[in-house]
Parts: structure tokens; C-alpha cells; sequence
């Protein structure tokens, strides 16, 4: 659905501008999953089966006809063989089943895969949780419901003031264990400490977190 088309059968390209959406089709939308698209301008490449919007698009999942995942950014593509949206300039995605809201400024997401891989900095947060992670680089395993992320990596608990720092850390997001891998730094608040090591495991927001693995140095800060 648009206000206007065009349609170029020479070079199998037809644009798309004014209100535009557009959805993906499936035998039954019950039970597959399909994709809803907005915005205000699409390239459709029908031979290359691939979408692309020179200006900001929101793509939505549907399952069982009701939205799973929201992603938005200022462009982006969509290659409909493979089910794979990239998406370019202050990207958001809501991620409803987990929940898990990730901003960035490039995405790639293998949908059919259940993957979204993230080669820039982010910043993903769980708002029931209260818990914000940000890292030069990051990948998410929907499915699996795992998030793992490397170089500079920091997570915060809002709640109690926790913090850890590593280098790559891995997030099971139903249990909310975070597993973290070299130059571990974890503190808290109150009470008031500070670990060092080069491996740890816990959860920030219960304050159970134990650092381990070569020499480890605990400080306990007195009030």
C-alpha cells in the first residue's frame, strides 16, 4: 500500500512513496511469522527479492498476528530471500518476548535465524530488570534468549548501584546470570566492594557475583 508507484520493468525495480507498507507473505500467518514494513519511500528490486528505504523505516515481526520485535532506523534494507534486515543511523529495536530494548547505529537481523548481530557500539537494556550493558560489539541469540557481548564492555543494576566491567561478557537473559571473561572488575555499593580477577558469574541485581580465576584481589571500601 502506497500513495504513489512506479514501476521500472527494465531494470525489475518498482518505487514505492507516501504512507508506504508493506508485508511479507506466508502460507499461514497463524503459525509462520511475517514482517510488516513502513515508511515513506521503498525500492522494490523484485528479481533481487530486496527492499530498501533511502529514509527512515520500521519494521515490525509478527507471530501468531501479534507483534514480537519492533526495529526502527533512519534506513535500511531487507533481503526477502534470506530474511535478513540491516538497518543503518540511530537504530532502536524492542524486543517484546524478552523484554530487551538495544540501540546502535548498525544492525544486521538473520530473521528467520532468530540472530541480530551488532558490529558497532550498543547499548541493550532490560527495563524489568534494571539492567543496562554497553560494549563495542554485541550479538543476540533470540531463540536461545542469550546476549553476548565484547571489547569494553560495562553492565549496571540500576537498583542497587552495581557495576562490572569486562571483556566479553555472556547474558542469559531469563535467569539474568551474567558469565564474565577477562579483566573482570566487579563493585557495589552497599555493602560497599570491589573485585578483581579474570573470570566471574552472578546476578547484579541480587548482589551474588563471584570473581575468580587467576590472582584475584577483593577490597572491601569501609564506610
Amino acid at each position: 500500500m502506497a500513495d504513489e508507484a512506479r514501476v521500472y520493468n527494465r531494470e525489475n525495480r518498482m518505487e514505492l512513496a507516501g504512507s508506504v507498507i508493506a508485508s511479507t507473505v506466508v502460507k499461514n500467518p497463524q503459525t509462520e511469522p511475517w514482517l510488516k514494513l513502513q515508511a515513506e519511500e521503498l525500492l522494490w528490486f523484485w528479481a533481487e527479492e530486496r527492499i530498501e528505504s533511502p529514509q527512515a523505516i520500521r519494521i515490525e515481526q509478527f507471530k501468531a498476528n501479534a507483534i514480537s520485535d519492533v526495529v526502527v532506523g533512519e534506513q535500511g534494507r531487507v533481503d526477502l530471500a534470506d530474511q535478513v534486515a540491516t538497518l543503518q543511523g540511530s537504530v532502536a529495536m524492542q524486543m517484546l518476548e524478552l523484554p530487551l530494548n538495544l540501540a546502535s547505529e548498525v544492525m544486521e537481523w538473520r530473521v528467520t535465524e532468530q540472530l541480530v548481530n551488532v558490529n558497532q557500539p550498543l547499548t541493550v537494556v532490560h527495563p524489568t530488570a534494571k539492567l543496562q550493558v554497553t560494549a563495542r560489539q554485541g550479538r543476540m541469540n533470540l531463540a536461545e534468549q542469550v546476549v553476548i557481548m565484547s571489547q569494553e564492555v560495562v553492565a549496571i543494576g540500576e537498583q542497587n548501584q552495581s557495576q562490572l566491567t569486562t571483556d566479553r561478557l555472556t547474558w542469559n537473559v531469563p535467569s539474568q546470570t551474567l558469565l564474565a571473561e577477562g579483566g573482570v572488575n566487579y563493585r557495589q555499593v552497599n555493602p560497599a566492594l570491589n573485585l578483581n580477577g579474570n573470570r566471574g558469574v552472578g546476578r547484579l541485581n541480587d548482589q551474588t557475583f563471584v570473581v575468580d580465576g587467576g590472582p584475584v584481589v577483593t577490597e572491601i571500601v569501609p564506610n
